[in-house]
């Protein structure tokens, strides 16, 4: 634990210092924008349209190595939603894939280099609790399982047949959190066994080269794992609604206060997406498949196709993950402090901005 505490330390010192530095993106660039010059993340409209230049907001999310945004953002970015939302408010988009998953994004948040970012629960509360200064406007809690995948063939029966052997995820990352409620429920602590810090790409790359016993991934790349027989599932955290991993769209603070009219028709764009979705959810499942999904694992995965399209809003549910996760940080010394979930979710831009959308 001890050792644990000292790599997520040194993270979020890092994360900080980046804050100092102009940059700390770990992306491939892919962006969505509607023309106009880009501005530095962090700039407001009111200074761009006074000179006549369009604002630029930029966005961050998860990527597993396509470059494809899936979900709502996929649908708004595809369908023209984001582009037509922002114009009326001077701006556009850049959406930006990161492979280095939310301890990456919390970097260019922390830096100024994005504005905002779609991460899970542990990177965005263990930010928040280190003193990056974002506000969380929109949230859903996660349907899909996330896996604990061993090695095929070892006879790895449980989590207890893991113990001494290496097992890999990321450190700050949702996944983190999984596998310590898993250990807790097999009689095992973190201590027990040799964890390997590893981004969810590396970890998938590494369990198919055979140099750890066992990862923590998403159900996509667990069963596309088990489908080309790289890997068995040996537990989940299907069973276990309390496991479960929320998702949080954040701004930085001081963003939300300079472009309010941005975050709200940001939030239109999402909205808009939504109703698409339900009325289409076969283009959620194409956005999957150009995600580099496989198909049959996408039915497995994903059989009813609405596991994936987020809910906008972040409800009671979502709140009541939030805190609980964020209450595991502090009693699990993965943070100093236990974030007010109360305080850090903001409402309003999304009720604002349903009130004014055709789309309810």
């Amino acid at each position: 634990m001890k050792k644990m505490k000292s790599i997520l330390a040194i993270m979020l010192v890092s994360i900080i210092l980046l804050a100092g530095c102009g940059t700390g993106s770990e992306s491939s660039s892919g962006s969505s924008s509607a023309g106009g010059n880009t501005k530095p993340a962090g700039s407001s409209v009111s200074d761009t349209s006074q000179k006549g230049e369009v604002h630029t907001l930029k966005y961050g999310f998860v990527d597993q190595g396509s470059g494809v945004a899936t979900g709502l953002v996929g649908i708004a970015k595809d369908q023209g939603y984001f582009e037509e939302e922002l114009a009326k408010v001077n701006a556009k988009i850049e959406i930006i894939p990161f492979t280095g998953a939310g301890p990456a994004i919390n970097a260019a948040l922390a830096s100024k280099s994005l504005d905002a970012g779609a991460i899970g629960d542990v990177p965005a509360l263990v930010a928040k609790a280190s003193g990056i200064d974002t506000v969380m406007v929109a949230g859903g809690l996660a349907d899909a399982p996330t896996y604990v995948v061993a090695q095929p063939g070892k006879g790895y029966k449980s989590l207890k047949d893991l113990k001494g052997k290496k097992v890999a995820t990321q450190i700050g990352a949702y996944m983190q959190r999984v596998l310590y409620l898993m250990l807790e429920n097999n009689g095992l602590k973190i201590d027990d066994i040799q964890f390997v810090n590893m981004t969810a790409k590396d970890a998938v790359n590494a369990l198919a080269a055979k140099t750890v016993d066992a990862i923590v991934v998403s159900a996509a790349q667990s069963q596309t794992l088990a489908s080309k027989g790289l890997g068995e599932l040996l537990d989940s955290t299907e069973g276990h609604r309390e496991w479960l991993n929320s998702t949080a769209t954040v701004f930085n603070a001081s963003y939300t206060k300079e472009n309010p009219e941005v975050v709200k028709a940001f939030i239109k764009g999402l909205l808009r997406a939504r109703e698409y979705a339900q009325k289409n959810p076969g283009d959620l499942r194409a956005l999957q498949i150009k995600a580099g999904t496989p198909e049959n694992v996408i039915d497995l995965v994903y059989p009813d196709l609405k596991n994936y399209s987020t809910l906008v809003e972040a409800d009671k549910d979502v709140i009541g993950n939030l805190k609980s996760v964020a209450q595991f940080l502090k009693d699990n010394k993965l943070a100093d402090s236990v974030v007010d979930i109360d305080a850090w979710y903001n409402p309003s831009f999304y009720n604002d901005a349903l009130k004014e959308s055709d789309s309810k």
